[in-house]
């Protein structure tokens, strides 16, 4: 057998073999040229896949522990914790800050003033808290319709005054806005008071703000003033009552309030006295350098309602002499002296401040019915007893004309008047320590009971008839 052509064979394999692999060689190692900058090649188009070995796994660090021994805190023993960022949870707007503006945005037609109605016909709202001594129970809105002759038209009935299912409104003492359109629930917390606004045709819960103190409306039905206390946003805000959004007006004040005309804002603090400004808080300039506390301006926007801080007595053991109330024309100029006194002490809180009547002639206030009664000596008792508010205290009224002065109703608080100025409406404690509505008659000065149950009758308001036309 010839093996000649079969070792030829191979060596030939073997050199082919050999060709190949010097080739692949050659062409590895040869660079390839770039396409020039801006050539468009259809091979450039090609996908490039990024391929990892199979031999090749990826690698992972653990996640390190953190448990630092205390007082350490995990930012500084753990700093590859990320910090989340804080969120607020506040239900209070975020405030605008505080600039005057320029120019000075004073309403440039005054708002019209509220006519006084015909007649007391209206609807009469107020809360009824729970029996002293019994147990506690939620505050109850209700209200009556008042007739044209100052009578009860049916009996009072709860006030649904929100669409929610869970009806989570909170009834405190309450206040409606100028033109019957808003209804503000004031209540106490532990930061201030909290104030709910409701639409009382929509019956729907508007804005909610805390941590201060709820004083009036702004004329224009609108808006409200609150004195905010926290630490962040002290100050005088204006608040829009159907979105709680704030606006700053003055940076220390104790109490304010907007002429009925919506030109002039008042305010005053215990140290720096009453200054006025334009109603955004422009322009501001003191009229008065002792410390005292506005109330309201008189209906025809012509005078402010105030009084004066008392000078010397001792908080624990005498109380300082009652001040008195004073009128200032809007202007900051002429000052009158009234026969009424206003108490500042524990007792009372913004809500009990003096009232005017509709036609501008009456004041109603609360104060003390024996000028020597201290509150200071028993303030350890009071908060023990829920009837302590109304022991040896008065609303009291004066004629502004006139001068006159009278004890309208012994045992009686929440002052508040029909829109006519014909009636007055006060909480009640008669002798059997029941507190009701009762209403006071301006022309005969006789005492009518309104309601007659065992819960705690408080805070009355009243809320114009839509066909009471104003004369």
């Amino acid at each position: 057998m010839n093996d000649k052509p079969n070792l030829t064979r191979c060596l030939l394999s073997l050199t082919t073999l050999v060709v190949l692999a010097m080739g692949v060689f050659i062409v590895s190692c040869v660079p390839v040229s770039k396409p020039e900058e801006g050539f468009s090649s259809p091979l450039n188009m090609t996908v490039t896949m990024t391929s990892q070995s199979i031999l090749e796994s990826p690698t992972s660090s653990p996640t390190p522990i953190c448990d630092p021994p205390w007082p350490t805190p995990p930012s500084e023993a753990c700093p590859w914790i990320a910090s989340p960022t804080p969120t607020s949870t506040s239900a209070v707007p975020t405030p605008t800050p505080f600039e005057l503006p320029d120019p000075p945005g004073q309403t440039p037609t005054p708002l019209p003033l509220s006519q006084v109605a015909d007649s007391p016909a209206g609807t009469l709202f107020f809360v009824a808290l729970s029996t002293p001594g019994a147990i506690p129970s939620e505050p109850q809105l209700l209200y009556a319709q008042i007739d044209a002759q100052g009578k009860f038209a049916n009996s009072p009935q709860p006030f649904i005054w929100t669409s929610l299912a869970d009806n989570r409104m909170v009834v405190g003492r309450t206040s409606i806005s100028p033109d019957g359109t808003y209804l503000a629930s004031i209540y106490e917390t532990e930061v201030g008071e909290s104030v709910i606004v409701v639409d009382i045709t929509a019956r729907q819960e508007m804005a909610y703000i805390w941590g201060g103190k709820f004083l009036n409306w702004h004329p224009n039905g609108r808006e409200f003033l609150f004195i905010q206390q926290t630490e962040t946003d002290l100050g005088l805000w204006l608040v829009a009552a159907d979105t709680g959004q704030y606006r700053l007006l003055s940076q220390t004040a104790d109490s304010a309030a907007i002429s009925p005309d919506g030109q002039i804002l008042a305010y005053a603090d215990d140290t720096s006295g009453i200054w006025l400004s334009n109603t955004d808080g422009s322009q501001p300039r003191q009229v008065s350098d002792f410390g005292a506390t506005v109330f309201a301006w008189s209906p025809d926007s012509r005078y402010l309602l105030y009084g004066e801080y008392p000078s010397g007595g001792d908080r624990t053991d005498t109380p300082p002499p009652l001040p008195h109330l004073w009128l200032m024309d809007r202007a900051g100029a002429e000052k009158r002296l009234l026969n009424s006194s206003w108490e500042s002490g524990i007792t009372f809180a913004a809500h009990q401040h003096p009232v005017w009547s509709p036609t501008g002639r009456y004041i109603a206030y609360s104060s003390p019915l024996d000028p020597g009664f201290s509150y200071w000596q028993e303030k350890k008792d009071y908060r023990n007893d829920p009837l302590y508010a109304f022991r040896n205290t008065g609303v009291y009224v004066e004629d502004v004309q006139t001068g006159e002065l009278w004890s309208a109703a012994q045992n009686a608080l929440d002052a508040t008047w029909s829109p006519d100025g014909s009636l007055l409406a006060v909480s009640k404690m008669d002798e059997n320590e029941q507190v009701d509505i009762w209403l006071i008659s301006m022309v005969s000065r006789d005492l009518l009971r309104a309601t007659n149950t065992p819960e705690l009758d408080r805070y009355p308001f009243w809320l114009p008839s839509p066909q009471n036309n104003g004369r």
